[in-house]
């Protein structure tokens, strides 16, 4: 492999660290909005070959405990385990307002373009273009939240906004950073230590730095 080939390897590997780190700081800041402690909202953050992804709860702790009821799901079993649809999960949840997930979720997703577009000096929508994952989640949240496609923008817009403005703080900017240096360049990284990077970096939870 040729000196020119490493270097961009080493930088789209840079790039996903940063990326998945900015995810990881979206779900410990909306913690507290889905009713969780930050441990809870970090599983662990994987990268393979051909993918990144940062795990934890699809839904709020009420959210949850709606489809548990509805379809006699265990508690020591994983939503994301199961055969249920997101339909099924949205018509559990017809009943509750999903509204502050539905901005809290968005805002997690909108995190890892922002870093991304800060760590490569480029516009977060150019960074979601290219980020269909990101996309799709962003539209099927606004969808499990009951939001018809024309206003999915009116939820959407402000939360890429206010992503934007978070990686744009240093203290935040720095506990991406962080994490994303201890990440490994193969395998999984436990969510655990992901949550205590990020809170020794800012020294404490701090009051999330947007408006929901």
């Amino acid at each position: 492999m040729g000196e020119a080939k490493r270097r961009q390897l080493a930088r789209q590997l840079a790039i996903c660290k940063v990326h998945e780190a900015g995810h990881a700081l979206g779900r410990f800041l909306t913690a507290a909005d889905l009713g969780r402690e930050e441990h809870e909202n970090i599983w662990r953050i994987d990268l393979q070959d051909d993918f990144a992804v940062t795990y934890g709860p699809m839904l709020s702790e009420e959210m949850e405990t709606c489809v548990r009821k509805a379809y006699g799901v265990r508690d020591d079993e994983k939503l994301q385990d199961t055969s249920l649809t997101r339909e099924q999960m949205r018509k559990a949840c017809e009943a509750i307002d999903t509204s502050r997930w539905m901005q809290a979720k968005l805002l997690e997703i909108a995190m890892g373009p922002a870093a991304e577009a800060r760590f490569r000096r480029k516009r977060i929508i150019d960074v979601l273009a290219t980020c269909k994952d990101d996309r799709d989640d962003l539209m099927a949240t606004c969808w499990t939240a009951r939001i018809d496609d024309d206003e999915m923008p009116k939820h959407i817009d402000p939360a890429l906004l206010r992503a934007e403005r978070i990686v744009r703080e240093p203290v935040n900017w720095q506990a991406i950073n962080r994490l994303a240096d201890a990440l490994p360049n193969w395998g999984s990284f436990d969510g655990g230590k992901a949550v205590e990077i990020l809170a020794t970096t800012l020294q404490s939870p701090p009051r999330p730095s947007y408006d929901v």
